[in-house]
């Protein structure tokens, strides 16, 4: 179910249907970082969520990949 979720967010996001996405304050975590989210819509009830991002040191660099936004 949780997936069903998460692909009709990115149907929502890429569609227009998503006003804005505010982030929340980040926690650290062991190699990745989560960021709480709210999920504003044009039209509805927002959404809750959070995006989780993973760090990596490459060539003395600290690169942040984005690798999930998902939805309670």
């Amino acid at each position: 179910s949780q997936s069903k979720k998460n692909a009709s967010l990115a149907e929502d996001l890429y569609s227009g249907k998503i006003a804005s996405i505010q982030f929340g304050e980040p926690k650290q975590g062991a190699g990745t970082v989560t960021i709480p989210a709210t999920i504003e819509y044009r039209e509805g009830e927002n959404r809750n969520g959070e995006a989780v991002i993973v760090s990596k040191t490459v060539d003395d660099r600290q690169l942040y990949f984005l690798t999930t936004l998902k939805t309670d």
